[in-house]
């Protein structure tokens, strides 16, 4: 991965984080239907009194085989804090990015090291993720975002109310994650001593 291209230093000035976002492809395996139901408890969660902070706007970016029935499903939920963006070039990606305090990856399948999850924390964007494969260890607890459980709208909202919480230092601590565990080098280094140690085997 190429991090300097997600530099945070090159993504578009925002006034307010206002948001959160998931971008990906749009289908089943990835759960994004979970996400709507959670953004609807907090959205009625808030209106009935019972949730204090403001629902955030989901923003939802990306395309496939399900992009009919979740608008069917944002529909269905009357939301009222959801835009569904379709596909995004690179720079309309960055705005968006800009604008979120974190991200979500609420996928139901076995994901190993998802791209979402890399850009967003390659960009200083926080990540909330569904607790199933690798997402977990891309996660740093509290840290750079949270795990929730999959398929679980409640536990979802617990994950969007903290991590809509989480202060600055998060985005920086997101950065440092990526520079650490997927910078080009860093991972080539990583890759050549596994197999410089099973060549030696």
């Amino acid at each position: 991965m190429d991090l300097q291209a997600w530099s945070p230093e090159k993504l578009p000035a925002a006034p307010t984080r206002d948001a959160y976002l998931y971008f990906g492809r749009i289908s089943h395996e990835k759960g994004v239907r979970f996400a709507l139901e959670a953004q609807q408890l907090w959205e009625r969660g808030h209106a009935e009194g019972t949730i204090d902070e403001p629902p955030l706007e989901l923003l939802i970016a990306g395309t496939g085989p399900c992009d009919g029935n979740l608008r069917a499903k944002a529909a269905q939920l009357e939301l009222r804090n959801v835009q569904i963006l379709g596909p995004l070039q690179a720079p309309a990606l960055r705005e968006a990015m800009a604008r979120s305090r974190f991200t979500i990856l609420p996928s139901v399948c076995y994901e190993n090291g998802p791209m979402a999850a890399l850009e967003s924390l390659a960009s200083g964007v926080p990540v909330v993720g569904s607790r199933i494969g690798g997402i977990p260890e891309m996660i740093d607890e509290g840290v750079t975002g949270y795990t929730v459980a999959p398929g679980e709208p409640s536990a979802i909202l617990s994950g969007l109310l903290k991590a809509a919480a989480l202060s600055d230092s998060a985005r920086t601590a997101a950065r440092e994650w990526a520079c650490r565990n997927a910078g080009r080098v860093e991972h080539m280094a990583k890759l050549q001593a596994i197999l410089e140690a099973a060549a030696g085997r």
